[in-house]
């Protein structure tokens, strides 16, 4: 899903116009990735982001140069990162998504250990005693903040780390399921295919029309709030 980021740049009005005209675009089908930028809004506006970053960029895209192509990716790289920053920093919404766990310390910590451990065997005890609170106020907090209890963000981040691993590597699904986490290769299947409405074999054998513009159906409903089977 592409990210437009409107920002008022503080550059000379032509220049301004052709940073604007150019544009930047960031396509990816993984999975994972699908869990950040569906917490993000279609659009939003951040006034004057970074303006030695902006101010770099004018300069480059007024000049001709060699390898003018690759400086320009990577600024437009930091540009992206830092104009995100400063529009979860300074937002006024709080929707309940993966973008608010920074803002609760215990949440941030049990999302931290999920996404480095996802083949840990985890509990709602165990995950409460890793935020270093009770396990009320750890499953109270983390629906608050991210829309989902603790075990259910646990389920659709293994799902979707075990949908980039079937598309990126060719690794067994029995593998894979060890990997992500769950329990049996029943369990992953079934969870997966609730999820997906396919099994793991068939979602990485799955045939996409080239077409460039039908790419962003082509992921699969990993995020959606429904609860799938326990992974």
């Amino acid at each position: 899903m592409p990210i437009v980021c409107l920002a008022h740049l503080a550059a000379k009005p032509p220049v301004t116009q052709k940073l604007l005209a150019s544009g930047a675009s960031y396509r990816s089908q993984s999975e994972m990735d699908r869990l950040m930028t569906e917490a993000l809004p279609p659009s939003f506006v951040v006034h004057n982001p970074a303006p030695e970053m902006v101010h770099l960029l004018a300069r480059e895209v007024s000049r001709d140069g060699w390898g003018q192509n690759s400086v320009l990716d990577r600024l437009l790289d930091v540009l992206l990162v830092d104009t995100l920053r400063q529009w979860l920093n300074g937002r006024d919404d709080r929707d309940a998504n993966l973008l608010g766990a920074p803002r609760d310390t215990a949440v941030r910590t049990v999302t931290e250990a999920i996404h480095a451990h996802p083949e840990a065997d985890c509990t709602i005890d165990s995950l409460a005693r890793t935020a270093g609170i009770p396990r009320a106020a750890l499953t109270r907090r983390f629906a608050s903040v991210v829309g989902v209890s603790q075990m259910r963000y646990l389920t659709r981040w293994r799902l979707s780390l075990g949908a980039d691993l079937l598309d990126r590597t060719d690794r067994t699904v029995e593998a894979i399921t060890h990997q992500v986490g769950c329990g049996s290769l029943f369990s992953f299947s079934a969870a997966f295919k609730k999820r997906s409405g396919c099994s793991p074999q068939s979602f990485r054998v799955r045939d996409f029309p080239e077409d460039e513009d039908s790419t962003a159906n082509h992921g699969t409903d990993f995020t959606g709030s429904h609860g799938p089977p326990k992974c």
